[in-house]
């Protein structure tokens, strides 16, 4: 049942975490067309992994000003859709890496040892503010480095917070 607040008809409330597809809604196809989380597409998504991370270093994101009477930050970020993807290429990675056994280490190590050493990308978490007569604007609210190495055998992951 869509809740309605009295006083504003017709407005129903976001009950959903905010994703990268609130954000920035135009990156849907490109998202959707990302091989999978899987150790089947680990190689597609090392080579996309490192694209991406030559794309964004070249067209990195940028704090603006920030609108805050529609509910963004003094600073607000924007980054740009390159590192959106490689966060969405990163996480996949993570997802892969720190569920492989030490068999499959090694494996992965014998078949990907010149382009696998740390994988490094920065993650963000969003937000959105509702502002009546106006709409529904999403922000970036929290930025933070997630880098993935391996130790004793085992990717490990370590989040980095400024």
């Amino acid at each position: 049942m869509e809740k309605v607040l009295s006083g504003s008809p017709g407005y129903t409330p976001k009950l959903t975490v905010d994703t990268i597809l609130d954000f920035r809604p135009r990156l849907a196809k490109s998202i959707h067309a990302l091989p999978k989380a899987d150790i089947d597409h680990f190689g597609n998504l090392l080579a996309l992994y490192a694209d991406y991370r030559d794309q964004s270093y070249n067209t990195p994101g940028a704090y603006v000003a920030g609108n805050m009477a529609l509910g963004a930050n003094e600073r607000d970020y924007q980054p740009s859709d390159e590192e959106l993807l490689l966060m969405e290429i990163g996480e996949r990675l993570r997802i892969i890496l720190t569920n492989l056994s030490k068999q499959q280490v090694r494996q992965t190590e014998t078949l990907y040892d010149e382009e696998l050493d740390t994988i490094d990308y920065r993650r963000f978490s969003f937000y959105h503010v509702d502002v009546m007569g106006s709409g529904r604007y999403f922000y970036v609210d929290q930025i933070e480095t997630v880098c993935i190495r391996k130790a004793s055998g085992q990717w490990n992951q370590r989040i980095v917070r400024p």
